[in-house]
């Protein structure tokens, strides 16, 4: 995937890149890591295992940037939508949760974007909730 080229893709086309990432490897509770586990930083060539935040970033965003993208807010917006989950974190980083459900998880939110795409409805891009981090978490 090459930077600054996800504006001119369908969500679903991101979301399924994101499946992709995850499905080669995955992690929780940081955003990459090399084949070893250690943290990377998501643009490492050594970066493997992608949390789903980081994997989003590197497909819709610009992973060293501070600014919410709008790829990046409509795929996060198909995944919470789609999943009825309000928090990514809560239910990615929770113990026990398996790459098996977040795949899962993904693939009901390329369901849902491709719905609307269909329709041919716009998905809607929220702000980022006041006080979150770029990657969701509060500062």
């Amino acid at each position: 995937m090459t930077l600054g080229s996800a504006p001119s893709k369908l969500t679903s086309v991101l979301l399924e890149e994101v499946y992709v990432l995850i499905q080669r490897g995955w992690v929780q509770n940081v955003e990459a890591t090399d084949k070893d586990g250690n943290f990377v930083d998501l643009n490492d060539k050594g970066a493997v295992n992608f949390h789903l935040l980081g994997a989003l970033l590197q497909v819709a965003g610009e992973p060293n940037s501070k600014v919410w993208t709008s790829p990046f807010l409509k795929c996060l917006n198909c995944l919470k939508r789609g999943n009825k989950i309000s928090s990514i974190l809560a239910f990615h980083d929770v113990k026990g949760r398996t790459k098996e459900e977040v795949l899962r998880a993904v693939r009901v939110a390329i369901e849902y974007a491709k719905r609307y795409e269909h329709e041919g409805r716009t998905l809607s891009n929220p702000s980022p909730p006041p006080g979150t981090h770029k990657y969701g978490r509060l500062t």
